[in-house]
């Protein structure tokens, strides 16, 4: 990185600290184009001055969930108004900041909430409430209700520079996405000066080097949804196959007999299903790779249906000998956290028969899934891209390989302007996103990255 005394704001920065006036001001664009920092210096002038004649009135901090309104703003301005100058009841979502009174040394006292604002029901946190000021991070996972019932509260209204505002970020979505249709891209919000929309490139952050430029183009490949969206900050729809434009079989795919033989680590993920495919994945990492050596695939519907303990039996003899054969333990399994019938019978010790002592013996640590599907499809398809994941050929693992080239995207959902992926053909594939992503988020700084 450049070092920031160093540094000038780019032109869109100068132009979002300058002309953000209107009652909803949108900075949107690729991920590290700048726009959060210059964000978070304009609101922290708004927080001393807006609106004019109300510069007390209560201030609203969102985003996806609390954790992230913190990292992205919070921290930062606790430091800036210095330890003994604020409240903060992480609980309740609430706190209090003090500030200086237009370059005087008497302060006075503003309250603000905090919570995320995902879900159809959190608007109900701040109904009744008058706002003057509000901050929206990452704006694509906000509910269309909320960001009404918001725009409701934020009522003041007593004149020139005296009405209340909103400062939002965001990367793109589909173009059907409702944030676009009926905010950012809206003529009457835009033509009427109630919104001002600021895009942002991939060059309006000066503190990024064209090295870090390059090595973040190398994330996704060029022309697939992520690098669209996220390094060329487009609005394009999700359509098609969704690991098509990153899936090589030269890269991806090996034979047994090319599998490592030494590994950093065994560990396993599980797509759990009764009339469905129930399919339990071993994978092994090494040389920087997850490589799907095998698979353990019984479809109930088919096939004959099996009990919990009938599954629990055979995957812990497939496990076992992989166990021994590569004479290493398995650590851990990651499982679908909705399969709460089979995680019972994992976690049973009170059973004392042959099969749950095996599995006893085995060691493994049962480790619930991170399940956001759309963070876990984009951790998979980067590392797909980067041939981080090799999945082994050769008879095995059949059903992954059938899969992997016609998992797609809903237009159904596209239409709705949202993204999500077709029910169907997805068992292998949701054992893979389960333990890649839940795995890559505690290790990989680029795993869900926005």
């Amino acid at each position: 990185m450049i070092p920031k005394k160093l540094l000038v704001p780019s032109r869109e920065q100068w132009e979002f600290l300058v002309k953000s006036t209107a009652r909803q001001n949108w900075a949107h664009g690729p991920v590290r184009s700048g726009k959060n920092h210059v964000i978070n210096i304009r609101f922290a002038e708004a927080l001393g001055t807006a609106p004019f004649g109300n510069e007390d009135s209560d201030v609203y901090f969102g985003g996806k969930t609390k954790d992230t309104v913190e990292r992205i703003f919070l921290r930062d301005l606790f430091k800036w108004v210095g330890e003994g100058n604020y409240t903060y009841n992480r609980n309740k979502g609430k706190g209090t900041i003090s500030l200086l009174w237009k370059n005087t040394k008497t302060r006075f006292t503003r309250e603000f909430y905090s919570f995320g604002y995902s879900d159809a029901d959190s608007h109900e946190a701040i109904s009744g409430a008058t706002l003057g000021l509000a901050y929206l991070t990452e704006g694509i996972f906000c509910h269309e209700d909320f960001h009404r019932q918001l725009v409701a509260r934020l009522s003041i209204d007593e004149g020139l520079n005296a009405f209340s505002m909103l400062f939002g970020d965001t990367n793109p979505a589909g173009p059907a996405h409702w944030l676009w249709k009926k905010v950012i891209n809206n003529p009457d919000l835009l033509n009427s000066g109630d919104l001002r929309a600021f895009l942002f490139n991939f060059y309006s952050n000066p503190s990024l080097t064209e090295s870090y430029r390059e090595m973040l183009r190398r994330q996704y490949g060029p022309g697939s949804l992520w690098y669209l969206r996220l390094i060329e900050g487009l609005w394009v729809m999700a359509e098609g196959v969704i690991y098509g434009s990153v899936f090589n079989p030269e890269r991806n795919t090996c034979q047994p007999e090319d599998l490592p033989t030494e590994w950093d680590e065994l560990w396993c993920a599980l797509d759990y299903g009764t009339t469905n495919p129930f399919v339990l994945g071993l994978w092994g990492t090494a040389q920087g790779k997850d490589w799907l050596i095998d698979s353990y695939d019984h479809e109930g519907g088919t096939q004959g249906d099996k009990t919990n303990a009938q599954y629990l039996a055979d995957i812990t003899e497939f496990l076992t000998q992989y166990s021994r054969f590569y004479e290493k333990p398995i650590t851990s399994l990651y499982i679908d956290p909705s399969a709460a019938s089979f995680k019972a019978e994992l976690s049973d010790w009170r059973t004392d028969d042959r099969t749950h002592d095996s599995w006893r013996k085995l060691g493994i640590t049962v480790v619930d899934a991170e399940n956001e599907v759309l963070e876990g499809i984009k951790t998979v398809h980067g590392k797909l891209h980067r041939g981080e994941i090799v999945a082994c050929a050769g008879g095995r693992n059949k059903r992954w390989h059938n899969e992997v080239g016609v998992y797609a995207w809903c237009s159904k959902a596209a239409a709705r302007g949202e993204d999500a992926p077709i029910k169907k053909e997805d068992h292998s594939l949701d054992q893979t996103r389960y333990g890649i992503h839940t795995r890559a988020i505690k290790t990989d700084p680029f795993a869900g990255w926005r």
